[in-house]
């Protein structure tokens, strides 16, 4: 058989199908793409001390910024030196 839209045989290509150029693609060509869902969800409780349940990624990090906070923090030394008052070993 012959695609209408290119002329080219359509058992040609990879798997026997042919996926013809002028053809709209249903699928995604990216299926390393992660989610915003999180399945099943997660829980933090060191937000506001209590539980919150959170199912995708956009949900938790629009709440962390309702409540002022930042997901990560950097290293933020004593001005002048290079060490925190809040760091301590751990030993």
């Amino acid at each position: 058989m012959i695609c209408d839209r290119c002329y080219q045989p359509l058992d040609a290509g990879e798997h026997g199908q042919y996926l013809c150029p002028l053809e709209p693609r249903r699928e995604s060509f990216f299926p390393n793409v992660i989610g915003d869902e999180i399945v099943g969800g997660f829980t933090t409780d060191n937000m506001t001390g209590k539980d919150e349940t959170f199912y995708s990624k956009s949900e938790h990090r629009r709440r962390v910024k309702e409540l002022g906070l930042r997901i990560r923090d950097e290293f933020a030394p004593t001005p002048g030196s290079d060490k925190s008052a809040n760091s301590v070993r751990w030993r």
